[in-house]
């Protein structure tokens, strides 16, 4: 290879499309490139494009290779292994299954076993004298094929992460966390060759090929170039050649982000407009084809902000529904402007306008593998469709373990074959029509999304069958938020602020140590929280409903003729049956829907209370439940995170913060109740009690929580903060 040799530079594409090229396949006539998002065919030497095979959002062509003649390329998104009909670029045939994606946090830990048809991530495929052979990086293994996609033998394990791999000399060779592997065709190992000596780094994404005499690899990252190892006789094995240097490559600079952000709900936008105000660069990683969190997976009638959208917000952009109030919210008895509730078209047309920044950079449908790192200030971040540096990261995907992720089913409707209608409330304005037309209509949960539907409905209807396992407590919208706001006298205002102090100190400190009858008697007793009626939610905890008004509280009322009191739910001979606690079967028929107000559910893992300090440590951020309100949560991290880039002391960066979650953590494991509620209001509880302070002091934002802090309804209400000199206000401790 000469570096002064004639090189023809193939134009792949603009650099929105072009993601990161990583594949490459040719024969005689034509070179193929896979982009992530197509598979490309140029004419050889001169480069012009001559056809492509085009995927969407779902597709992820991580490699291609030409294998004997025929161009095989990689799925790790669907995933599946392609064969081509290299003159239309159509696939001719198609293998591999898609194996249930589990619920992963720490992908330095092997994914158990799926069957040998079946693929996870599979990412590299070459040949094998058998036909093929094609590496799973979540997998942890190499399965071999036949040219038809029939597995051949027993997978071979990898010790890590394997990305590539090759047949070369009667071996397997794998590529995988900075060594080079070789494998017998038994699956035994023979040796090792590491790439962390001076003369050769340890390589990135990389891949390889072989020629008669030698194995080269290529590494993308950190800096693009080929490592040549050579054979030594007569062993017969792999030995890095002490007289070939590597050869160095064009490439592009990428310059790094200061902020990686995984994950495109409110909290993670919130963080990434009021961190890029700040002047520092931002990219923000979601896995879906937009962003928005649950307020873009849920849609049903009435879905709106339970609580005020006073303090929905982040600090450096005001939304629409607070600018656009005609009279001052400071003038006048009329508080409508203060406790209006945006609605979900309003929310997300918010989220969307914040990520619209120049220091912002979106990736949708990126999915985050791993990241590791490169120094003590930077860290290298994978994902499926493009790599890259940053400073800090911050995991946003998902604070609260009960009313974040995924929706929430308690039974597999796949199940149910008697033709009733059985959806999650998230479906339901997409399933309109069968929620119209049913003979009778089921509302199952008697929380927030229960509560918000039935506020659509009519409480004459006799159609509606209201089933719920008990009610549980609401926080009273109308007397929670706005306690104190319009108090002018100073000393009274002092006075309100150590009372919210106080009274949210002791709540958390019962909610902490799981004294859950102690804190449904302090909200009910203290009119902050309501009840629809009886028989109570028999769960540990009452207060568990989300907020609402005395007026929907009412509403609800209406509809207690109609309830049913759950025992159970169960799938029986694809029926669904609800068992009531009289005695009674409820069972939905062919004409009748059913929607589940169940919720989501975000696996946070086994590990999540007891690692939560080592997560917040070191240029790593991991989103802990500050607040009850996600933008709550996102201010006190920017704080963290632009003092931590700014080198100012903090409590993040003194490690005072890893410290006290740690001992949280260690709380955490010892309790009784591990029931998901009841972890998630015990930390919540214990993070306000024991973290939140040495963030926001509570004298500096006058209350327990920075959502009850009444400068949002005045000094704040419908304003643009400068986020550096706010967040230092309210972080800087008081003199003694």
């Amino acid at each position: 290879m000469s570096r002064e040799g004639k090189h023809t530079r193939y134009m792949l594409g603009t650099m929105e499309a072009l993601y990161f090229p990583q594949g490459i396949a040719c024969d005689d006539k034509a070179v193929y490139v896979s982009l992530h998002r197509s598979v490309e065919k140029f004419s050889y030497p001169d480069g012009t494009r001559l056809a492509a095979h085009k995927g969407d959002k779902s597709n992820c062509f991580e490699y291609c290779s030409m294998i004997d003649g025929v161009l095989y390329a990689v799925d790790s998104r669907v995933p599946e292994i392609l064969v081509f009909d290299k003159q239309r670029m159509i696939p001719q045939r198609k293998w591999g299954e898609k194996f249930p994606y589990p619920d992963v946090n720490d992908w330095a830990q092997p994914i158990l076993d799926p069957p040998t048809t079946h693929f996870i991530h599979p990412v590299h495929i070459a040949s094998h004298p058998v036909g093929v052979m094609v590496t799973d990086d979540v997998a942890w293994r190499v399965v071999r094929f036949t040219n038809d996609g029939i597995p051949v033998g027993t997978p071979i394990k990898g010790e890590h992460c394997p990305h590539a791999t090759a047949f070369f000399n009667e071996h397997i060779l794998l590529v995988e966390a900075g060594q080079l592997v070789v494998i017998k065709e038994d699956g035994s190992l023979l040796q090792k060759i590491r790439f962390d000596q001076p003369k050769m780094p340890q390589p990135f994404l990389p891949t390889l090929f072989c020629d008669e005499q030698a194995v080269y690899v290529i590494e993308t990252l950190p800096r693009a170039c080929v490592h040549k190892l050579e054979l030594a006789d007569p062993v017969k094995v792999l030995v890095e050649s002490e007289s070939i240097s590597p050869i160095e490559l064009e490439q592009v600079e990428i310059k790094p982000f200061d902020l990686c952000i995984i994950g495109g709900g409110m909290v993670g936008c919130c963080t990434a407009r009021d961190v890029a105000s700040c002047n520092f660069k931002i990219v923000l990683v979601e896995k879906e084809p937009v962003i928005g969190g649950v307020w873009a997976k849920n849609k049903y009638p009435g879905l709106r902000l339970h609580a005020p959208g006073t303090t929905y917000r982040c600090l450096s952009v005001a939304p629409k529904w607070q600018t656009s109030v005609k009279s001052s919210p400071k003038e006048g008895p009329d508080m409508t402007g203060l406790s209006y509730r945006p609605t979900q078209d309003e929310i997300l047309q918010y989220i969307e306008s914040l990520t619209e920044h120049p220091n912002i950079q979106v990736r949708l449908g990126s999915v985050f593998c791993h990241a590791e790192e490169m120094s003590p200030v930077m860290q290298r971040v994978i994902c499926d469709t493009f790599t890259f540096k940053a400073r800090t990261l911050f995991y946003a995907n998902g604070a609260y373990e009960v009313t974040s992720g995924k929706p929430y089913m308690p039974i597999d409707v796949t199940e149910i074959t008697n033709g009733a209608a059985v959806f999650h409330s998230s479906e339901m304005t997409s399933r309109k029509g069968e929620w119209d037309s049913a003979t009778t209509r089921y509302i199952i949960g008697a929380s927030k999304a229960a509560i918000d539907v039935l506020q659509t409905l009519d409480p004459g209807d006799e159609s509606i069958v209201w089933a719920h396992r008990g009610h549980v407590i609401f926080m009273n919208r109308d007397r929670a938020f706005l306690d104190g706001v319009g108090v002018a006298d100073k000393d009274e205002s002092q006075k309100k602020s150590e009372q919210k102090i106080a009274g949210t100190n002791t709540m958390n400190h019962a909610l902490k140590n799981q004294h859950f009858q102690a804190y449904d008697s302090m909200i009910l007793g203290s009119k902050m929280g309501h009840r629809i009626g009886t028989p109570y939610h028999k769960g540990s905890i009452g207060a568990r409903g989300g907020v609402e008004s005395e007026a929907g509280i009412e509403h609800a009322r209406a509809f207690l003729p109609r309830q049913r009191i759950v025992k159970m739910l169960k799938v029986a001979d694809g029926q669904l049956m609800l068992e009531l606690t009289d005695g009674k079967i409820l069972i939905p028929g062919a004409n009748d829907t059913v929607v589940m107000c169940t919720g989501q559910r975000n696996n946070m893992g086994p590990m999540y209370h007891s690692k939560c300090g080592e997560m917040n440590f070191g240029g790593t951020f991991r989103v802990l439940p500050f607040s009850g309100t996600a933008p709550m949560i996102s201010i006190y991290f920017t704080s963290l995170i632009v003092a931590h880039l700014d080198q100012r002391p903090n409590p993040y960066s003194s490690g005072l913060l890893y410290e006290e979650l740690t001992k949280l953590g260690e709380h955490m494991d010892k309790l009784q109740n591990r029931q998901p509620w009841a972890m998630f209001m015990s930390f919540l509880g214990g993070l306000q009690l024991d973290i939140c302070n040495h963030i926001f002091p509570w004298v500096n934002i006058g209350a327990g929580d920075l959502s009850f802090a009444t400068i949002w309804w005045t000094d704040w209400f419908g304003k643009d903060l400068d986020v550096r000199q706010t967040t230092i206000k309210l972080s800087t401790k008081p003199k003694e």
